[in-house]
C-alpha cells in the first residue's frame, strides 16, 4: 500500500513542479493561454472543450450514483453530450469570429454590461457553492477512504481527517495555479 501512496505522491509533486516552472519561464497573457495566441482552429477548441467536461465527478459521483440507483441516473451526463457539442461545434466559431475569450465577454457584447456582471456573479457563487465544495470534499472522501489507515496522525475522527484533506487539497489546487 506504501508504493501507491508514494506514486500518488510522486504525482502531485511532479505537477506541482511542471506547473511552477512553466509559470516561472514566461509570463503568459489571457489571450495566450486561454486561446494559444489564438493560433488553434475550433476543431481543436471544440475537442480540447469536450475532454475537459470529463473530470473526478464522473469517476467517483457519477459512478457511484449509477452503481446505487442504476444507469438512469447517467442520464444527466448523457444528455449534457448534446449542450457540449452544441457550445463546441456551434459557438466556438461565432465566439473565434467575435473574438472574445469568455461566455461573459460573448453576453456583455450581445446584451451589455449588466447582463454580463450578473452572469459572472452566478456562474462564481454557483461554482464556489455547488462544484469546488463538492469537488473538494469527494476528493477528501475518496483519499480518506483508500488511505485511511495511513492518514490517521491527521485527526482520530473521519470528518476530522476530511475537514483536514480538504484544506490540503483546497491550498495545493490554489497553490498550483497561481
Amino acid at each position: 500500500m506504501w508504493i501507491d501512496v508514494l506514486i500518488i505522491l510522486a504525482y502531485f509533486v511532479i505537477i506541482m513542479i511542471v506547473g511552477i516552472m512553466a509559470r516561472v519561464k514566461k509570463d503568459v497573457g489571457t489571450e495566450e493561454y486561454f486561446l494559444s495566441s489564438r493560433s488553434l482552429g475550433w476543431p481543436s477548441i471544440a475537442i480540447s472543450t469536450i475532454a475537459t467536461n470529463i473530470h473526478a465527478n464522473h469517476f467517483i459521483a457519477m459512478a457511484g450514483s449509477a452503481y446505487l440507483y442504476g444507469l438512469a441516473q447517467a442520464n444527466l451526463e448523457i444528455n449534457a453530450i448534446f449542450g457540449i457539442l452544441m457550445a463546441a461545434f456551434i459557438f466556438i466559431p461565432i465566439y473565434l469570429r467575435m473574438k472574445v475569450m469568455t461566455i461573459t465577454q460573448f453576453f456583455e457584447a450581445k446584451l451589455g454590461p449588466r447582463v454580463a456582471l450578473t452572469y459572472s456573479v452566478l456562474m462564481i457563487v454557483l461554482y464556489a457553492f455547488m462544484y469546488l465544495g463538492t469537488a473538494l470534499f469527494w476528493a477528501a472522501y475518496a483519499i480518506d477512504g483508500v488511505f485511511g489507515d495511513y492518514i490517521s496522525f491527521l485527526g482520530s475522527e473521519r470528518i476530522t481527517r476530511i475537514i483536514v484533506l480538504i484544506l490540503i487539497t483546497g491550498s495545493f489546487s490554489a497553490i498550483s495555479h497561481i
